[in-house]
């Protein structure tokens, strides 16, 4: 019972990497590999503020903004690896394979959808896939809080414990607990036999690190992992402004040019904007998307 409890206990240990000592002495990640993910924060901000404008203007019909959440998304996506699977939660804008946290090549980004507890069995069932074949291809499933609560939740966990599947369950909570009793997530790992572990959901070198340990992990065989990204109290500082706090960099000067904004704009609107159901599934250049099929 003594070590049970210690693995609870260590399983609510939060991993945080910015504003640390290690940090500050330089032993963490490769300045040039922390630039790009700040960049790409900041990209996915500047792009989210303009596609909230594009909803209020009817061009986008479903859209919910990640502001203050672009260090979870972007360090999930930087903590995988091409010939991956990344099953975004369904607010992130994701379209024939294509998503907007990080450009990983090779990086297989499945479409979003409303009914998000079944996503977990769904990518659940990719992983024993992929294990079947032999791959070493790591599924990634992200959702949110409430997600953890339903049938799908157990179910998928349950399987991924029993067949040791390499699946990332990753479930954010940036809003603290609003349907989980107990106030823990990451300590229900332990029932279906495998690790659990929390992370500062604001940290994006926290969360890359855990995603890319637990992705090792199941690479080489050991099973899937349980994440909970955590808040930590609201502060007056944005996740990106924390990191190029951190970085000593200025965010005015990575941001995307107007031009470039728009861009990126247009390039959403023709990936999101008002699809065709059956685009979503099948793309563009399927024989199924023929008139009459």
């Amino acid at each position: 019972m003594g070590v049970l409890l210690s693995l609870v206990e260590q399983m609510k240990d939060t991993v945080q990497i910015l504003d640390t000592a290690s940090y500050l002495k330089g032993r963490t990640v490769a300045q040039s590999t922390q630039m790009k993910i700040l960049r790409q924060m900041v990209r996915m901000s500047q792009v989210d503020q303009a596609l909230r404008l594009e909803l209020d203007r009817g061009k986008l019909t479903y859209f919910l903004s990640q502001a203050g959440n672009e260090a979870f998304h972007v360090g999930v996506a930087f903590g995988l690896k091409g010939g991956d699977w990344l099953f975004p939660m369904s607010t992130l804008p994701t379209r024939r394979g294509h998503n907007m946290t990080a450009d990983i090549p090779g990086l297989n980004v499945v479409q979003a959808s409303s009914p998000g507890a079944s996503r977990l069995v769904h990518a659940n069932g990719t992983a024993w896939a992929a294990k079947l074949a032999g791959e070493k291809a790591v599924s990634c499933v992200t959702f949110g809080e409430s997600i953890a609560n339903q049938d799908n939740f157990h179910v998928a966990l349950n399987f991924a414990g029993v067949h040791q599947t390499p699946a990332l369950f990753v479930c954010m909570t940036p809003g603290g607990y609003k349907d989980t009793a107990g106030e823990d997530i990451a300590g229900r790992a332990i029932a279906y036999g495998f690790s659990g572990m929390r992370v500062d959901g604001t940290d994006p070198l926290a969360v890359q690190k855990v995603i890319g340990e637990a992705a090792r992990k199941a690479r080489g065989g050991k099973g899937p992992t349980l994440i909970e990204a955590v808040w930590p109290e609201k502060t007056d500082e944005s996740p990106v402004e924390r990191f190029a706090r951190n970085l000593k960099v200025s965010v005015e000067d990575l941001e995307m040019t107007e031009e470039e904004v728009e861009g990126q704009v247009k390039l959403a609107l023709s990936r999101f904007g008002n699809a065709d159901p059956k685009d979503c599934v099948f793309g563009e250049d399927d024989p199924r998307m023929s008139k009459g099929s």
